[in-house]
């Protein structure tokens, strides 16, 4: 077996264990907000969920970067500077989304606080 085809499947395992650890986060996450009444926790959620699927949108705009690098030089620069601005937008959104969560979770330990 070549070796660039060992590395390849390793790197296929890595990515689907990867993948499988962050499927189950999200759903544990999705059902913590069912359980939830607050309204700031689900568009948190939200926030993270739009988060995830343009930090995808980056990832794969990144990728098209990559494969237009002998096409035209306008192509290539517009898949570059999409994928890294998409990229920041997941950024920036993911962190609003846990700095929304993590507001919440101070008020309800708060809450906990006052009722003893």
């Amino acid at each position: 077996m070549p070796v660039w085809l060992s590395i390849t499947l390793a790197n296929i395992a890595f990515f689907a264990l990867g993948a499988r650890y962050l499927i189950r986060k999200r759903k544990e996450d999705h059902d913590q907000v069912r359980q939830s009444d607050d309204p700031r926790l689900r568009r948190s959620q939200v926030l993270a969920d739009v988060g995830m699927v343009t930090v995808t949108c980056g990832f794969l705009l990144m990728l098209g970067w990559i494969v237009t690098q002998d096409s035209s030089a306008t192509l290539h620069h517009l898949f570059l500077v999409l994928g890294i601005a998409s990229i920041a937008a997941a950024f920036v959104l993911e962190g609003v989304s846990g700095w929304i969560k993590g507001g919440v979770i101070i008020d309800s330990s708060r809450r906990r606080r006052e009722t003893r």
